[in-house]
């Protein structure tokens, strides 16, 4: 009997050896602490879609470039026989009728906004507006009004032809490629709008016409007008952080011709100078610009 007792851990030993060789069944909690942890799968990460559709408001800064010529079409002073102050023997050696150029550039500030349409995974229509303010002048001394024959004859340095160029605004629409979720390209072109103002000052010692008091044609002449054009262009825009719009664009504007009339009366007789000249004007514009989209 004692013989029997000392050899049980021998025979469990074995018996446990045995059931491993053997394919023998382990009880359910040991064969749970033998198999291996399970492996979890992680769910693959989605970056949420990016969406340019919606409102938008920003601001640019940059420059504005006008191409700006004037061409001095007549003047004359009717009731007098000799009162074509642009007739031919005259400008034979007056130069009368020659484009000036009065090409300047400003700095511009724009306020813009606007609504952007996704159609299509890589495609974008919107609308927007904006408003410039930039102004310059440019100035032709010695004259009240380059080539007008012999009004503008004698380089009087109290005389001075001027023109500003000031606000503009245009109302456009917009067609974008994306190149890639966040990064759009885009033309635009619309209606533009440019504010002009174009001064003819006669000065004191003009030796034809003696402009300065009391005998004097009026001496200053400002022509004002909004020039209706259009506007053409394109950029680049990129999306940051789903809300911030950040612009580089470039547009050219025509606004053609605008012809001014302007009537002078000498005083204290009634004696009058009727001058005619044409203004063309055509601006590019370069601006780099941040928006919010709502």
């Amino acid at each position: 009997m004692k013989k029997m007792r000392s050899e049980w851990p021998v025979l469990a030993i074995a018996a446990v050896a045995i059931a491993g060789a053997g394919g023998v069944n382990v009880p359910g909690a040991l064969a749970a602490d033998m198999a291996p942890a399970p492996i979890y799968a992680k769910e693959p990460v989605v970056a949420p879609a990016t969406s340019w559709t919606g409102f938008y408001l920003g601001g640019g800064i940059g420059f504005r470039s006008a191409n700006l010529s004037e061409q001095t079409l007549s003047a004359d002073r009717p009731g007098f026989s000799n009162g074509n102050l642009m007739d031919p023997l005259t400008c034979t050696f007056a130069s009368c009728g020659i484009p000036q150029s009065l090409d300047h550039t400003a700095f511009r500030f724009s306020p813009y906004f606007g609504y952007n349409w996704q159609i299509a995974p890589q495609w974008l229509v919107g609308i927007e507006g904006d408003v410039g303010f930039g102004s310059k002048t440019s100035t032709i001394n010695g004259v009240p009004l380059p080539g007008a024959g012999l009004f503008s004859f004698d380089n009087v340095p109290t005389d001075s032809f001027a023109v500003k160029t000031s606000w503009d605004a245009s109302a456009r629409g917009r067609v974008g490629y994306l190149v890639t979720p966040g990064v759009l390209l885009y033309t635009t072109g619309g209606a533009a709008w440019q504010r002009i103002e174009a001064t003819s000052t006669c000065g004191l010692a003009n030796g034809f016409f003696n402009c300065g008091l009391p005998d004097t044609f009026s001496g200053t002449v400002t022509d004002s007008t909004t020039k209706l054009g259009y506007t053409i262009g394109g950029g680049i825009e990129t999306m940051v952080s789903g809300h911030w719009l950040l612009r580089g664009e470039f547009r050219y504007s025509d606004f053609g011709t605008i012809t001014n009339n302007d009537v002078r009366t000498r005083l204290p007789s009634t004696q009058l100078l009727v001058t005619s000249y044409n203004l063309r004007l055509t601006t590019e514009t370069v601006l780099a610009g941040v928006a919010y989209k709502f």
